[in-house]
């Protein structure tokens, strides 16, 4: 969620989601539970990054909650954490954001400064919902479920659609996977995420045919994730 936001900053690389997911696999950690710093080291060692944020957030009565830390590889230290508290989501992710910038030294850039901020997600449940698909995800009928549900909440929840993409191409359902990226791409044409999908699955789909379509996304892709 906050990896959505820092990845407009060009001082940042923010590694992929899959990548992530594999890092916390080989570490071995249990994600269903809180993340203790030497858990979040072991993930880190396996990504070989040069920091790892973590953290945590839930809903106590109409306040969202949010607490994030930043781990340091090179010498093993752990910052301290990071908290927010508000009813608007949007304004706890912002507050956060500005907390980890401040920590890790990081200035916006002219890119970040014209470009809107966007809207993450209005309805509580629609995040609970795509919370809930995140960690189903290895159980993709109930994940595809989830989000939907999500989408119906807040129609303009480009992560949910997103994700909705995603497991619906793992599970081989490549048209209808096509048609929800697409819509993500509507709301956000700018997400290197719903490209590199998209890309992906026009180069499943057309591996005996011409390939210049998912050469394409492809290159939006990497065009639109920022570098080191």
């Amino acid at each position: 969620m906050i990896e959505t936001e820092l990845s407009d900053f060009k001082s940042l690389w923010i590694m992929p989601t899959d990548s992530v997911d594999y890092g916390i696999r080989e570490a071995k950690v249990d994600v269903e539970g809180a993340i203790t710093p030497e858990q979040a080291r072991r993930i880190g060692q396996e990504l070989q990054v040069s920091r790892v944020i973590w953290g945590r957030f839930n809903r106590r009565d109409q306040d969202w909650e949010m607490a994030v830390r930043i781990g340091k590889m090179a010498d093993q230290t752990v910052s301290k954490e990071f908290t927010a508290t508000g009813r608007n989501w949007n304004s706890v992710v912002v507050s956060i954001e500005s907390q980890l910038l401040a920590e890790l030294e990081t200035k916006p850039g002219q890119l970040h400064r014209d470009k809107p901020s966007p809207r993450w997600v209005t309805s509580p449940e629609a995040l609970d919902s795509y919370s809930q698909a995140r960690a189903d995800k290895l159980q993709l009928p109930k994940a595809e479920e989830e989000l939907q549900r999500a989408i119906q909440l807040d129609p303009k929840f480009v992560q949910a659609y997103v994700g909705l993409a995603a497991t619906l191409g793992n599970e081989g359902k490549f048209d209808s996977s096509k048609k929800v990226i697409q819509q993500a791409l509507t709301l956000d044409p700018d997400n290197p995420v719903a490209h590199d999908i998209l890309g992906a699955g026009l180069m499943i789909q057309n591996l005996d045919s011409d390939l210049d379509g998912a050469v394409e996304e492809l290159r939006k892709a990497i065009e639109h994730v920022h570098d080191i």
